[in-house]
C-alpha cells in the first residue's frame, strides 16, 4: 500500500471543537424543535429548504451551546457572530428583501382574519412591533 504524502486530500483531520465564549447567548430549547411560535418556526423550516444540510445542523448545536456571541436585527436581515472552532468570531447573515407598505397592509390583513391575531383587537401594528 502506497504511504499518503502530506497533501493527500483523502487525509483525515481530527473533528475540531468550539471554542466556549465568556457570555454566549443560548437558546433555552435543550432539544427538539428550535422554535415554539410558528413565525419562527416558519424561519427555520425555510432555512432548512434551502439545503443546508449540515450547516442547519451545526447551527443548531451551536445556538444550544451558546455559541452566539452576539446579534443585530435589522430591517430585512439579522446579523450574528458566532464562536466556532477558531479564534475569531465570524459572521452570519440571513438577509431577506425588505416589504413594500402594500405588501406589509396585506400581511396585515392576513393576521387579523387568523383568530389568534384578530383576539388582539384592531391595533395590531405588526411592521411596527418588528421595525
Amino acid at each position: 500500500m502506497a504511504r499518503r504524502g502530506w497533501d493527500d486530500p483523502w487525509r483525515h483531520y481530527p473533528e475540531s471543537k468550539p471554542i466556549k465564549p465568556d457570555g454566549g447567548i443560548a437558546t433555552s430549547k435543550a432539544r427538539g424543535r428550535m422554535a415554539d411560535a410558528w413565525w419562527s418556526q416558519r424561519l427555520v423550516d425555510l432555512l432548512d429548504s434551502y439545503g443546508l444540510g449540515t450547516r442547519m445542523q451545526r447551527g443548531r448545536r451551536y445556538a444550544r451551546q451558546g455559541q452566539l456571541v452576539g446579534f443585530d436585527v435589522q430591517p430585512g436581515q439579522v446579523v450574528a457572530q458566532v464562536q466556532g472552532s477558531r479564534r475569531t468570531p465570524y459572521v452570519v447573515i440571513v438577509a431577506a428583501p425588505r416589504l413594500s407598505d402594500a405588501q406589509w397592509v396585506e400581511i396585515e390583513g392576513a393576521m387579523r382574519s387568523r383568530v389568534g391575531f384578530a383576539a388582539r383587537g384592531p391595533n395590531l401594528r405588526l411592521r411596527e412591533r418588528l421595525l
